[in-house]
């Protein structure tokens, strides 16, 4: 069994962008910085620190980024929730935010991400008097076969800036259910 841990690769050694790969190392050994892999290549091969990574979840055939990942393992859903920030350039350059937010991705593996849905559009970067959301989680609170219900989580800011005339940056969040395909 492993430790699994997601990050934002803002290398850009590939001109990729910040897009999001996993690293992983034994239990018990996650300690150890030499005994984390990168996924890199269909197998966890590269060195965990100064390895390449191949992202797990990659936006660039759409034109953005994906960043700030939380996932959790969920049972009663028999799979792997991702809750991240999706920032698409061409709302960055707009000013928009029609396919940029916070994005929840389910996957079986933890690795390949194939059902995905952008839940709530704001930019996912600071910029002044832009709306907001960052670092979004989920907090499951209830499940039951098939379902889960909780929370999603994030900084927000209905126009961003440090200016004191600006609202200040807050927690929010919405209640959520999450749903198998077939329940």
């Amino acid at each position: 069994s492993h430790v699994l841990a997601y990050f934002s690769d803002w290398t850009d050694m590939k001109a990729q962008g910040t897009q999001i790969s996993l690293a992983r190392a034994k239990v018990g050994s996650a300690d150890n910085p030499k005994a984390w892999k990168k996924w890199h290549n269909d197998d966890f091969t590269e060195q965990g620190l100064g390895g390449s990574s191949t992202p797990v979840i990659d936006l660039r055939p759409q034109g953005g980024d994906a960043h700030a990942p939380h996932v959790q393992y969920v049972t009663s859903l028999g799979c792997y929730v991702a809750t991240y920030c999706v920032l698409s350039y061409a709302d960055f350059e707009s000013h928009k935010s029609d396919s940029s937010g916070i994005a929840v991705a389910f996957s079986l593996d933890g690795i390949h991400w194939p059902r995905r849905e952008l839940v709530y559009h704001a930019m996912t970067v600071p910029r002044p008097g832009d709306r907001i959301t960052i670092h979004p989680t989920m907090i499951i609170e209830k499940t039951s076969k098939g379902k889960a219900e909780g929370w999603l989580v994030c900084g927000y800011s209905p126009s961003w800036g440090h200016d004191p005339s600006r609202p200040p940056h807050h927690l929010a969040g919405m209640r959520v259910v999450l749903r198998t395909s077939s329940s």
